[in-house]
Parts: structure tokens; sequence; C-alpha cells
């Protein structure tokens, strides 16, 4: 009954595969929130760096409080990465835009696709 809820795939593999101390950005997933476990949603963006998301961007609202780049920058991979995020949830439509301005020789580390889900995908930040 849950499976055909959107994003319960993605919300299944994060509570399976994120470590207590890492952090998951999640302003793109457009899924039900509350199959995620707390300390995943306590360890998500602050108030604060949405905010910071929202005037450095130009967005649409997904839905299921979820808002969306309408172009993907550097400036959020470098934003993330500072801030020390390891998975960030995104449109699955969208892995190659996300993806394509992310610098590995600035950034000193990979991103690379951990999940594909229905609707969406998580990438992961690491060496």
């Amino acid at each position: 009954r849950y499976q055909a809820k959107p994003g319960y795939d993605v919300d299944t593999w994060l509570n399976v595969n994120v470590e207590k101390s890492e952090r998951v950005a999640l302003s793109n997933f457009e899924g039900h929130r509350y199959f995620l476990k707390p300390e995943i949603l306590l360890n998500s963006e602050s108030r604060d760096e949405l905010q910071w998301l929202w005037e450095h961007g130009e967005w649409s609202y997904r839905g299921q409080a979820s808002i969306s780049p309408l172009l993907w920058k550097k400036e959020f991979w470098e934003f993330y990465k500072k801030k020390g995020f390891v998975y960030i949830v995104v449109d699955k439509a969208r892995v190659g835009e996300a993806t394509s301005v992310w610098d590995s020789d600035a950034m000193g580390a990979r991103v690379r696709v951990s999940f594909l889900g229905q609707r969406d995908a998580v990438l992961r930040i690491g060496v």
C-alpha cells in the first residue's frame, strides 16, 4: 500500500543507508517525509539554509514542501559540500543537469548516483 506513495522508495533507501551523523538535502524531494527516520529530518536543511538556497537561485514549487531549482548552479554544490551534506535528493529526470555543473577537481570530491527511485534520485558527495 505505501509502496505506491510518491517517494516511498527513496524514503526506504535513505532509512536503510544513511548513517545518523550524515546530512541529507531534502529540499528537492517531492516524496512524503513522514516515512523518514527523525534523525534524517533533523539533519536536513535548516530554515536558514533553505533561505540561503532560495535567495541564490530561481526555484519552482514541486509539491509536498519541495522546491526545485530552475537552473542547477555550481554554487548549490559548493553550498551542500561546505555545509556537510552527504546525500542530495533530486528529481530523477534532472540528474544529468545537476551533475553536469559539479567540478570534481575544484570540489576535491566526486558526486555519484547512489539510488534511482521512481521519481527521484539520491546523489552522494564523496571521495
